[in-house]
């Protein structure tokens, strides 16, 4: 083989490399929301078993009320957060607790964990407990746990969801959203990773994945960047008016 002949083998293959690269990207970021769906269906899944066996009462969405902060691992692994929902499903599922992974903090982080996405890109705490998926912050009445018959719309109000972490882009530019990676949030915290879309699960126990402007207001007012209102095809409040 001449050399010419060579040189024009090796354009051939990075021509061929160039237009797969991007088939073979799209196909990783595919597999992984997939992934994602299956994860928040098996958190669906074990919050049913949980309310069927505590007369339909939900577990706490944070160990402070209302979650409006990180945890820390401090309190990850104190009793006290026994009945805080990354304590208290995982047993059904089964998998480890959060508070199992005190010691094996790298461990929580594997985009492995059911706590995680796959596709987050998480950045370690080792005083807090960053979480890549999230409870619904607004599961709360008068600061104490939701019974299920509480909501109206439960097809439609979000359990979990993709939540927002930082470095990541949000649904909407707007300001800066402090103490990323809580373990429970709302539609402000709403993480569009998945190719501009983000995942969700619902308390009739299907998944769904959405767009940024399916979830959070973008039209300029004092609504934007929050969930949009009327709540009708995504839901947060229990009984939105």
């Amino acid at each position: 083989m001449t050399l010419i002949e060579l040189l024009v083998v090796i354009a051939i293959i990075a021509v061929l490399a160039a237009l797969l690269l991007p088939t073979l990207a799209r196909a990783k970021s595919h597999g992984q929301r997939t992934v994602c769906l299956n994860n928040l269906k098996q958190w669906g899944l074990a919050m049913k078993m949980y309310t069927d066996d505590h007369d339909d009462f939900i577990p706490r969405e944070s160990a402070f009320t209302p979650g409006t902060s990180l945890n820390l691992w401090m309190d990850v692994k104190n009793a006290r957060t026994s009945d805080v929902w990354y304590n208290a499903l995982p047993p059904l599922m089964p998998t480890p607790t959060a508070s199992n992974y005190y010691r094996f903090q790298d461990r929580f982080y594997d985009p492995a964990s059911l706590f995680q996405c796959p596709s987050a890109k998480i950045k370690s705490d080792s005083l807090y407990a960053i979480f890549g998926i999230s409870m619904n912050s607004k599961l709360i009445k008068l600061g104490l746990p939701l019974n299920v018959s509480d909501l109206c719309q439960p097809s439609s109000t979000v359990m979990f969801l993709d939540n927002l972490l930082e470095g990541e882009r949000k649904a909407v530019l707007g300001p800066t959203t402090l103490n990323l990676g809580q373990p429970s949030s709302y539609a402000n915290r709403f993480s569009i990773r998945h190719g501009e879309r983000g995942n969700m699960v619902f308390w009739d126990w299907h998944v769904e994945s959405f767009s940024g402007p399916e979830v959070v207001d973008t039209k300029p007012g004092p609504n934007y960047g929050r969930a949009i209102e009327p709540q009708k095809r995504v839901v947060w409040d229990p009984c939105p008016p």
